[in-house]
């Protein structure tokens, strides 16, 4: 299993992308750090696309109880791993660039961690394997953005390191416009700028149903605004399908002196805690 993933990350690496095996994002593409200041995590049960993992260290950092996580693409939970060991071993936020110009830098890395779990062990010698095979060069082909965003980086680190090593997130393999498999109830679902790609109203009703069976009477979905100007006009059909079974709220970017982005930030869907008998 380990060898076949390492496969489909060499074949990646050399832009060969082929099923659910895709290139992973270095770094999220939304402002984190202002959208989190616009809901509360403290306590809450959060399930969170996993991506670039920002989501998830994110919603650790402020204090959530509970994180689990969801993606399609398999090599997303080994980038996880990685940042983790980063995060803890070496005090870095983010893949350095000199990971990609010294070629011992991540074999030292591999070499100090002691797996906790079977999932980690797992993780750890899919890195072995991958960077056994593939030069840094080919390395930095694994990913599909910048591997560094000053904006987004949580600064405390230690404060960081004491919450991560406190949570370990459960891994779900879904698609929220396909079939899900939890059975477990969430406080909020952070799902990011995925709902843009929905665009019909089969895979935005199926998404809606979804949702509503991930989150608790009164759980929210939280969606960034990280949209294409060919991506919102679809905004319309998805907000008449949602807002038969959630309410809406919108994400107002603070005020910088004169100057701000009227843009907003992202907006929640909240799931009202009586369903419509419409959808009942």
């Amino acid at each position: 299993m380990v060898w076949d993933d390492v496969y489909e990350a060499l074949q990646v690496s050399g832009g060969v992308e082929m099923g659910s095996f895709e290139k992973i994002f270095g770094s999220s593409n939304e402002n984190l750090k202002e959208l989190f200041q616009h809901f509360s995590l403290q306590g809450k049960e959060v399930l969170t696309v996993l991506a670039s993992s920002d989501q998830f260290f994110y919603s650790v950092y402020y204090g959530a109880g509970k994180v689990d996580t969801f993606d399609y693409n398999p090599l997303t939970k080994y980038y996880y791993y990685l940042r983790r060991w980063l995060i803890l071993y070496r005090h870095e936020y983010y893949l350095p660039k000199k990971a990609f110009q010294d070629g011992n830098y991540l074999d030292d890395l591999m070499f100090d961690i002691h797996p906790e779990t079977e999932e980690e062990e797992q993780a750890h010698l899919f890195w072995k394997l991958y960077l056994k095979e593939a030069t840094p060069k080919i390395h930095e082909g694994l990913y599909c953005s910048e591997l560094s965003n000053s904006k987004n980086k949580i600064m405390d680190k230690d404060l960081l390191c004491e919450k991560l090593s406190m949570i370990r997130p459960t891994f779900y393999s879904f698609d929220l416009f396909g079939d899900i498999s939890p059975s477990k109830k969430y406080d909020i679902v952070i799902a990011s700028n995925i709902l843009e790609y929905g665009r019909t109203t089969l895979r935005l009703t199926r998404c809606r149903e979804n949702l509503k069976t991930l989150l608790r009477p009164g759980g929210r979905v939280i969606n960034s605004r990280f949209t294409s100007s060919q991506g919102s006009k679809y905004f319309d059909k998805e907000k008449e399908i949602f807002l038969s079974d959630f309410d809406f709220l919108e994400f107002i970017p603070k005020r910088k002196g004169i100057f701000y982005i009227k843009e907003p930030l992202g907006y929640s869907y909240q799931k009202k805690y009586k369903m419509s008998t419409k959808n009942s």
